[in-house]
């Protein structure tokens, strides 16, 4: 079967990024990417690439929205040589199917577009009078758009449990039936060394991945602990001025990285103490999973995704968003040298769980039901 799996924009390395190479390589389908706008990041992948414009992703919510939505919208794909159309949704991508849903078509949903939904209030207070109006505005204009466009949904894909109750929420998919397919890890990919006396946080720099508050943890973790520890921060700057603000906050015991290759990244991982993750609600969250699969502990904030990958007092903890819980369970790790290597062992066990071989093969065999129905 051949299927075409659209993503608005490829532009860093992230979650939806990697799976969708991840699927790419691993379905039993032949399975071809395409997108609007492509970074020269993927040139190094060994996945066909298609890509529908030279031009580059404006920065922000309310540009991005007002440059790319009418090509997204007025888009034509040629479709002939495909069985499906496989939608990758976070934001503007369901908007592909006004002009394509000939074929059957799938949605993969990461997250209903944040900002005009779970998180509309967070950045609409980022604006001052009057483009708060007009943020607004563009808002209710998009979900009027999207709730159209989701009803060209066949069937709906989600990423967490987490992500399927915001669809609800949202008032989507009302008759397209979903399924929670959570992303992987290659565990080939991963390993555990001995690890390094460090906390390690990987995530895009963004205000809602909240690395103020791993930093805010990690000083209240170091008036606790007589050992010299560092904390590492390492991602894709989406926010210079907020990567700035970072560095502006933190002690020389915080080292911040915004140019880390896939390989630095799987090190970085490997020699870890454990790995933090503080983002606010997040859908699901990849790094969980990668950081179990390299036999680490994650303390994370008991939302969102982490809450259904993360066991806690098992492979790791979770916690309330506060400094001061999280550091402490940051102190226990680190105090108590059993339960440690205890959490180690069950991580790299609960990251089986969570492979992108078994993730692969879900899609398949359901895309497999869809398309024959």
């Amino acid at each position: 079967m051949k299927v075409l799996f659209y993503q608005p924009w490829m532009k860093s390395k992230g979650g939806i990024e990697r799976l969708m190479l991840e699927y790419a390589e691993r379905s039993t389908h032949e399975v071809t990417l395409v997108t609007h706008y492509l970074s020269e990041s993927f040139e190094e992948y060994d996945v066909e690439v298609k890509k529908l414009t030279d031009k580059t992703v404006p920065e922000g919510f309310l540009k991005r929205g007002a440059f790319t939505a009418p090509r997204i919208i007025s888009g034509k794909l040629d479709l002939d040589d495909y069985d499906v159309l496989l939608v990758s949704e976070a934001g503007l991508g369901s908007f592909i199917t006004f002009r394509n849903h000939e074929k059957p078509v799938i949605c993969y949903c990461h997250t209903p577009l944040r900002a005009a939904h779970q998180f509309h209030s967070h950045y609409r207070e980022q604006y001052g009078f009057p483009k708060n109006i007009f943020f607004s505005f563009a808002a209710s204009v998009y979900r009027f758009l999207e709730k159209k466009a989701w009803k060209n949904f066949d069937y709906v894909f989600a990423n967490s449990q987490n992500t399927a109750e915001n669809i609800r929420r949202a008032d989507l998919a009302e008759k397209a039936e979903k399924e929670v397919v959570h992303p992987g890890a290659d565990l080939s990919r991963f390993k555990s060394k001995e690890e390094e006396k460090f906390f390690f946080y990987p995530s895009r720099f963004k205000r809602y991945k909240r690395q103020d508050l791993a930093v805010k943890a990690f000083e209240k973790f170091s008036e606790k602990v007589e050992e010299d520890y560092r904390l590492v921060l390492a991602g894709f700057p989406d926010d210079k001025k907020y990567v700035e603000e970072l560095r502006n906050i933190s002690s020389d015991k915080v080292e911040i990285k915004t140019d880390v290759s896939d390989s630095e990244m799987v090190d970085l991982y490997s020699r870890c103490t454990a790995v933090l993750f503080t983002a606010k609600n997040e859908d699901w969250g990849i790094v969980p999973v990668e950081a179990m699969a390299s036999g680490k502990p994650v303390v994370a904030v008991d939302e969102g995704g982490p809450s259904e990958s993360v066991e806690n007092w098992d492979t790791g903890f979770l916690v309330e968003s506060e400094p001061e819980e999280i550091g402490s369970k940051m102190s226990e790790l680190v105090g108590n040298t059993k339960m440690y290597k205890d959490m180690c062992k069950n991580s790299r066990e609960r990251a089986k769980e969570f492979t992108w071989e078994k993730f692969a093969e879900k899609m398949d065999k359901r895309i497999n039901e869809v398309v024959e129905n």
